[in-house]
């Protein structure tokens, strides 16, 4: 019996082993402690081996001590283990009085060979064989006090654990507080039995065991069937489990709900759900797919969603089923979908969902033929600013209801911007006759009275499909431009002449900064002269002398470039080449001589025009007087006060300020007193076309005498004859130009003519 005993002892301290060691090559985060409470088992183990199969006095007296030392080993690692395992950590001082403990009760134990304080042998006989027996002293009684103390407080906290965690982790803790309770009942019996050959720390292997099991293995499959059970249930999807035959297993409450199973007998709910989904493939696995459902209470939306369940060897066992309610998330994308793509104030598509429909159209219908319109109200800014914003939205939202009602039910409509519509139509159902009509009809009835809009419309047949639908909506919209103000015609289609038109704008901005890196546009000059007729200066006209089209007047390419914004450039680089031939004519001696240049109304929003000035009269070196600045007097008009301040800033920083063709826009007696410009301009177009001219010609003298009365030089553009530079001078003009003096001609020419530069 003592060897069998001894050779289970010694197995176990050698599991303990293999345990400690596949313990610390999980890599777990609890790994460290489980590796530790096993090695710290092994000495007890070992020591209780020794006293058991040891026929030595002294040998089983070393067997006593590792078994003592062992203990107190062991239980500092089984509370370390237990804290950590139940989620609670060392109190602050706690690791240290217990290992100041620990170490005290060691250190008495190791004194018992000189003071036998603490246990002596004695040879006894038990079972047929010799043993010595450990008697125990005070010593002794105090170690297993603190043993014990040690085994009560992991006892507590297990015994915690379990009493605060779900009753479904009860497994976890019960089985380690059951464990050790044995072995410590077991002990007990030991010790107070005075049996010599005590086997109770077979108990404390077997703790060490299962906490290694439960701590790195253990899968409490009572925990993970409750949460899962929980998870299905509270999920919003319906859920079916079916065998490798298709047969359902089982359906949760959504599912059971669904098919309107009225127990838990699931044989039917396959051919129910077959009925509920037409068409549903449930003998494959593996995918997933969108349904709509007409319901009693409207139209529902399902995501299906089938799933192969397989073992630990890949064998299919079976499948899941899982079928979603999407229908809030679909209602929901749909409004989110429809503000996104809807305009707020009339309802109907915006422009970029117009586009995109637009496009969607043409592709799906190769071989019908279409046109796109593009719909402008005349003068809505007016509207606007008469009868309120309130009327103005009233107003769209009219004419939106109009084209939906008059429109043809294939028709594709949207509002394009503020006041614009765009549609696009088949054209065999368009008759241009009762757009006409509409257009021309067209009024808005407001409570207290009613009021008549105009409309223009714009129609571009499509001829290319694989253009732009922005493109198409830009030609539709370029033909209203001919029938712009009109209030006979509302509708204009847009032709090769537009088209040319368009081509031909675009090919000069392509061109444009080609033409001004390489000098093509360049500044022409027109004489300006005194009263006696000595020419004193010169403005600046721009020319564009194209390498393949030759000379091209201003009319051709200046609209062009002023409707996409470069006017800007070519004025600068007209402002430059200007201070090139200035600063040339102050090297030659004649820096008396001045050159007036034009400023665009767009200059204003794209640069600071007095900054950009200086900036190249400073670079050039000239003096401001000898570069001025004409302004039209259009430019007024609007924002008159920061015009206002812009002369004079041009003023106080040198220039001389010129306000052009005074007299042929909208010039008035209260402008001429409130600008602060220097020289003012005459078109004699003033006279030009007037069945009165004494009249004209009375009204031409007290402009020229007010200008002067009010200290502004007063200079006559359009000047052609000797007779009309006569009767300017006697009316008091200053300065003059005109074909009479000179032609705009290059500067070469110009030097030539007047100045005798070769």
């Amino acid at each position: 019996m003592r060897l069998w005993i001894s050779v289970a002892i010694a197995l176990m301290a050698a599991a303990l082993g293999v345990c400690a060691v596949a313990s610390a090559r999980t890599g777990k985060t609890v790994a460290p402690k489980v590796t530790k409470l096993l090695i710290g088992t092994i000495p007890p183990v070992i020591g209780s081996f020794l006293t058991i199969i040891s026929h030595s006095e002294y040998l089983s007296g070393a067997g006593v001590y590792i078994n003592m030392i062992g203990m107190d080993i062991m239980m500092f690692y089984v509370l370390d283990f237990a804290l950590y395992y139940c989620g609670t950590q060392w109190k602050q001082g706690m690791r240290l009085g217990a290992t100041l403990l620990l170490a005290a009760d060691m250190l008495q134990i190791a004194c018992n060979p000189i003071t036998g304080h603490v246990f002596w042998l004695s040879e006894t006989t038990a079972h047929g064989a010799l043993y010595y027996d450990a008697l125990s002293m005070p010593g002794s009684v105090l170690h297993l006090g603190i043993d014990y103390f040690f085994f009560v407080v992991v006892l507590l906290i297990f015994t915690i654990a379990l009493m605060r965690a779900p009753l479904i982790y009860a497994e976890r803790y019960a089985i380690i507080i059951v464990a050790l309770a044995i072995t410590g009942v077991w002990e007990a019996f030991y010790i107070y039995s005075r049996e010599p050959v005590n086997i109770s720390v077979i108990g404390y292997a077997v703790f060490g065991y299962l906490v290694f099991y439960f701590s790195l293995y253990y899968r409490p499959m009572r925990v993970l069937d409750h949460m899962l059970a929980n998870i299905a249930s509270g999920l919003t999807s319906a859920l079916y489990f079916f065998d490798i035959n298709e047969r359902c297993l089982w359906a949760d409450q959504h599912g059971s709900q669904m098919v309107k199973l009225t127990d838990e007998d699931f044989i039917d709910c396959t051919n129910r759900l077959i009925a509920l989904f037409p068409g549903l493939e449930l003998d494959k696995n593996g995918w997933k797919c969108h349904r709509e459902l007409e319901q009693d209470q409207g139209k529902r939306y399902y995501m299906l969603e089938k799933h192969t369940v397989m073992d630990a060897k890949g064998r299919t066992v079976g499948s899941v089923l899982s079928i979603q309610d999407e229908t809030e998330q679909q209602l929901s994308f749909q409004r989110e979908h429809y503000a996104a793509t809807h305009d707020r104030l009339t309802g109907m598509p915006t422009k970029e969902y117009l586009y995109q429909l637009v496009r969607e159209r043409l592709d799906q219908n190769p071989d019908d033929d279409f046109y796109i319109a593009y719909l402008d109200i005349n003068n809505f800014k007016m509207i606007n600013d008469s009868l309120g914003r309130d009327f103005g939205d009233f107003a769209l939202r009219s004419l939106a209801v109009s084209l939906k009602e008059n429109l043809p039910a294939t028709a594709i409509a949207g509002r394009l911007t503020g006041d614009c519509f765009g549609c696009c139509l088949n054209a065999q159902e368009y008759d241009p006759d009762r757009a006409e009509q509409m257009m021309d009809s067209f009024c808005v009835d407001a409570e207290t009275f009613t009021y008549r809009m105009v409309i223009h419309e714009g129609i571009y047949h499509v001829t290319d499909r694989s253009m732009e639908v922005s493109v198409m909506f830009d030609r539709a919209h370029m033909a209203l431009s001919t029938i712009k103000g009109e209030y006979k015609r509302h509708l204009a289609v847009y032709d090769d002449k537009l088209r040319e038109s368009a081509l031909w704008d675009q090919e000069i901005v392509n061109h444009l900064p080609e033409a001004l890196a390489e000098g093509q546009i360049r500044p022409y000059l027109q004489a300006i002269v005194d009263t006696t007729g000595t020419v004193i200066g010169a403005e600046a006209l721009v020319r564009w002398i194209h390498p393949e089209k030759g000379f091209l007047p201003p009319g051709v390419f200046i609209p062009a470039i002023e409707t996409n914004g470069m006017i800007a450039d070519v004025d600068r680089h007209i402002w430059r080449s200007s201070c090139q031939v200035l600063k040339r004519w102050q090297e030659l001696g004649r820096g008396d001589l001045f050159i007036s240049v034009n400023i665009s109304p767009k200059d204003y929003l794209f640069m600071d025009v007095p900054r950009e000035l200086s900036a190249i009269v400073q670079e050039f070196g000239i003096d401001s007087k000898r570069l001025r600045v004409e302004i039209t007097e259009s430019i007024m008009i609007n924002e008159q006060a920061n015009r206002t301040r812009m002369i004079q800033e041009l003023q106080e920083a040198g220039f001389i300020v010129e306000m052009d063709d005074f007299g042929s826009g909208y010039s008035s007696l209260n402008m001429l007193k409130d600008m602060p410009v220097d020289i003012v301009k005459v078109d004699m177009v003033f006279l030009a076309k007037v069945k009165d001219i004494k009249r004209a010609t009375t009204i031409l003298r007290n402009v020229m005498n007010m200008t002067n009365e009010l200290g502004i030089v007063p200079l006559t553009e359009g000047v052609e004859t000797v007779e009309q530079f006569e009767m300017l001078r006697d009316m008091g003009c200053k300065l003059f130009q005109g074909y009479y003096f000179s032609k705009p001609i290059p500067v070469e020419e110009y030097e030539s003519s007047f100045l005798g530069l070769s």
